[in-house]
């Protein structure tokens, strides 16, 4: 029994899809893998195709791997900063040397699509990775760093595998944080990475609005250090792809970001609380949760000078209801004409809504001050 098949009978028992791949190559020797997206080969068939020891195997990740996702890492030293940020990590999921770097193999809970970085990828659903012992075409053998894993661990999310070490500048002192501190930022900046061509500018603006609630005098540096985290991730999806032209975007978006995230929500608040509630047309005068909502409108569309935004879940936590008592208050006043939607957009399939204040409420409004 030759090694290939050794490696592909034992990575099927630790719940793996296998296919095999022609020799020195990265082309499966099937002609159509499809159905092994769904469901794994059994021994019998491996023990034929992988008959000839020249025979090369891939790795299918996806659910049919148990949620296996593998990040190729296409450079060396970028899995080197990778592994001493996450040594943790680094020292307990399995790992392939390939050709020019490695292979790092997790399992994570539901489906992760593969994504694409200027050192590699995120292999996810409906992805293949060559594995090991196969023959690269240049002659190296993809070998696992260690003895072969017994199983692969689990991790709570794939984005552990790609946050990437804050870089250093030789000329200023890097942002001293600790490691739970470069996981919390690196949260931060994967809430405002784009699903999409066409939102590059509006998430720069939306991270930096959020990076100056919580680091209002951050310097050049950290700046630069945080636009090192969303690049990497953004790059594969964004369409251009010139990397100064985003960091120009960056620090145009700091410098012009008058109110840090949150800060005109809680202007509005003291506002809306400060003031004697609005007059209502007749059919809703009798319902204060209402009147505290119009009031509530109208303190955001002082402080944006326009239109605002408004969803379910901050109204919610304004009247003390739920998210649908909320969704449908808002729709009695839209229905009432006090509030007329402006604008509707979805952000990571979420819907959200701008809406401006009827003139003739906002007006009642003023006059009651």
């Amino acid at each position: 029994m030759n090694d290939n098949l050794l490696e592909a009978l034992r990575l099927t028992d630790l719940g793996v899809s296998v296919i095999p791949i022609r020799p020195a190559s990265k082309v499966p020797a099937l002609r159509s893998w499809s159905r092994f997206q769904q469901a794994r080969a059994d021994h019998e068939t491996l023990e034929r195709w992988f008959e000839r020891p020249e025979t090369g195997l891939a790795v299918i990740c996806g659910n049919v791997s148990d949620g296996l996702v593998v990040r190729d890492f296409d450079q060396q030293d970028a899995y080197d900063r990778w592994a001493r940020e996450f040594r943790g990590l680094a020292d307990s999921l399995p790992t392939v040397r390939t050709a020019r770097g490695c292979h790092v193999y997790a399992r994570v809970r539901g489906s992760s699509r593969t994504r694409r970085f200027p050192d590699g990828e995120l292999r996810g659903e409906g992805a293949y990775v060559v594995g090991p012992p196969s023959r690269h075409s240049t002659g190296t053998v993809y070998r696992w760093r260690g003895s072969p894993p017994s199983s692969i661990p689990f991790i709570d999310t794939p984005d552990r595998l790609l946050l990437p070490v804050l870089p250093h500048s030789p000329h200023h002192d890097p942002w001293p944080v600790s490691h739970q501190q470069a996981l919390i930022l690196g949260e931060l900046v994967t809430r405002h990475l784009p699903t999409g061509t066409g939102q590059r500018e509006a998430r720069l603006f939306d991270l930096a609005r959020e990076l100056k609630a919580q680091q209002p005098d951050c310097s050049e540096e950290q700046l630069r250090q945080t636009f090192a985290l969303w690049w990497p991730l953004a790059w594969g999806i964004v369409a251009t792809k010139d990397e100064t032209t985003s960091w120009t975007a960056f620090q145009r978006a700091w410098a012009n970001c008058r109110f840090p995230h949150g800060a005109r929500w809680q202007q509005a608040v003291r506002l809306a609380e400060g003031r004697p509630a609005p007059r209502l047309p007749a059919a809703l005068a009798g319902v204060e949760r209402l009147k505290a909502l119009a009031g509530l409108c109208a303190a955001l569309q002082e402080v944006n000078d326009g239109p605002f935004a408004l969803g379910c879940r901050r109204a919610a936590e304004f009247l003390g209801t739920s998210k649908n008592t909320a969704a449908r208050d808002i729709e009695v006043l839209v229905a009432a004409g006090v509030l007329v939607c402006t604008k509707t957009e979805f952000i990571k399939a979420q819907q959200a809504r701008e809406y401006v204040m009827k003139l003739a409420i906002q007006q009642e409004i003023d006059h009651a001050l």
